[in-house]
């Protein structure tokens, strides 16, 4: 414990530098870590597809629509790669992205640390003429459209019960439109993460775990989350998104290889007025013969 406390000490020091996330959030962010570490990509050993759909502030006009694709494994002992699709859409504003995902990863003497490495491009466009404006205007002339290729690094240690990283999946981009007129949309975001894993008798695990999120344009923000795993089978989680949001959600572990998930929020900040919470639907299957291997569930 004392050992876990001066990791969370380390993590909040060096990433509390004064930026905050604007990425798109998900409240079951522990099933899609390689979106924001690449050094994420075959952590477990094997190969896994996840889905994740996010429907936010249901009933607010133009409220975030995400979907998030990814799958990841181990090749050999040392070498994981990765993939993500990613659509999300906010009003009349749309970020359409695909990245890859390279992680090399050395044996320690209780875990796995790996570094890991990001390549990928956002896609941004505005259109306009979803709004009713003025047909006239020159502002609205003509919809928005600009693309950032972009960077990122990470690290990730993770043993059999304790996991942490560190990453920034958009270190560095590039602005192919040099126009006035079309800002550089894609900003850097720093992550950092850490959990552990504890039995609590013989059919009960608990999993607590942090993300930590800064981008220069928002507030900071931490996602709190404590799970209950019964029997390997059923998880069912409570969280707390700073400034923001509590969350409910539960996994069903359907076999070692398929699970679906689901999560509802409860708004806290000064929308709740006018939503009705957020939702989030996830679906993941784990294959490869490392799977077989393994007793129990070892997603974290």
């Amino acid at each position: 414990m004392k050992k876990l406390i001066v990791i969370i000490v380390f993590l909040t020091g060096i990433l509390a530098t004064g930026f905050a996330q604007q990425d798109a959030m998900f409240t079951k962010y522990m099933f899609n870590s390689l979106v924001f570490n690449p050094a994420y990509a075959g952590s477990q050993g094997y190969w896994d597809i996840n889905a994740t759909y996010r429907k936010q502030w249901l009933s607010f006009d133009g409220a975030p629509v995400t979907f998030l694709g990814g799958a990841e494994g181990a090749i050999g002992e040392n070498v994981g790669v990765g993939l993500t699709l990613f659509n999300d859409q906010v009003g009349v504003d749309r970020r359409t992205d695909f990245s890859l995902n390279y992680a090399y990863r050395f044996r320690t003497t209780e875990g796995k640390f790996a570094i890991g490495i990001k390549a990928g491009a956002a896609f941004f466009r505005t259109d306009f003429q979803d709004l009713e404006v003025d047909p006239g205007d020159p502002l609205y002339a003509a919809d928005v459209k600009t693309a950032n290729p972009y960077a990122g690094v990470g690290i990730f240690y993770n043993s059999d019960r304790f996991y942490f990283g560190l990453s920034s999946p958009t270190l560095i981009s590039i602005d192919t439109d040099k126009s006035d007129a079309t800002p550089k949309f894609l900003k850097p975001h720093f992550y950092g993460n850490i959990g552990f894993i504890t039995p609590v008798g013989e059919r009960v695990e608990l999993r607590p775990s942090i993300l930590l999120s800064f981008q220069e344009a928002a507030p900071f923000q931490a996602h709190l989350n404590l799970s209950a795993i019964f029997s390997k089978r059923f998880a069912l989680g409570l969280s707390y998104r700073t400034g923001d949001a509590i969350n409910i959600n539960t996994v069903i572990f359907v076999s070692k290889q398929f699970r679906i998930g689901a999560a509802y929020d409860y708004t806290l900040s000064g929308l709740r007025k006018f939503n009705n919470g957020s939702f989030e639907f996830m679906m993941g299957y784990s294959f490869g013969e490392e799977v077989k291997k393994i007793q129990g569930v070892r997603n974290l």
